[in-house]
């Protein structure tokens, strides 16, 4: 039954209509972000329309490569591994590198123009901003705020440096 003992069953509240808040909250939060998330990729998508630039190789392998881990990390949260998606799909490795290539190219050369522009136009990141953008992680994974600053402490400047391409 869904009743005030479930709520407190399967959740941290004490009542059902406190669950449900916090899932509506939630939901929203996601819509939210996705909507902000589809429009800035438009934006970013017309930048790199027009950029004239030679991306080294190199780069648009290692996102290729990163695209593919987190590909595999996202089947295997769902009891699958790329090996296994491969079979079931008849891809092969090969065809999954090039299926992710052009994502990729698009991906750098995007990262490239949004780091142009937060230098022409002297972007800062504070450490408040940093802080939210952790506290969203943590939330997305469903961890909590300190274990992901743990985590994310070995590339903490990496990471500070790409939040000036999300301002």
């Amino acid at each position: 039954a869904l009743d005030d003992e479930f709520a407190k069953d399967v959740s941290e509240f004490d009542t059902l209509d406190e669950l449900k808040a916090d899932i509506k909250t939630k939901a929203q939060a996601r819509k939210d972000n996705q909507s902000e998330s589809e429009l800035e990729n438009k934006v970013v998508d017309v930048i790199v329309e027009g950029m004239e630039v030679d991306v080294p190789p190199a780069m648009i392998e290692d996102r290729t490569q990163g695209l593919i881990r987190d590909f595999d990390m996202q089947l295997r949260q769902q009891g699958m591994s790329l090996e296994l998606y491969n079979q079931y799909t008849g891809m092969t490795m090969e065809n999954v590198q090039e299926h992710f290539k052009g994502q990729a190219e698009t991906s750098v050369k995007g990262t490239l123009a949004l780091e142009a522009i937060a230098k022409a136009e002297k972007i800062e990141v504070t450490d408040e901003y940093v802080e939210e953008e952790l506290k969203k992680m943590a939330a997305e994974y469903n961890m909590e705020v300190e274990k992901i600053k743990e985590i994310m402490a070995p590339q903490m400047d990496a990471f500070r440096e790409e939040c000036k391409t999300r301002m």
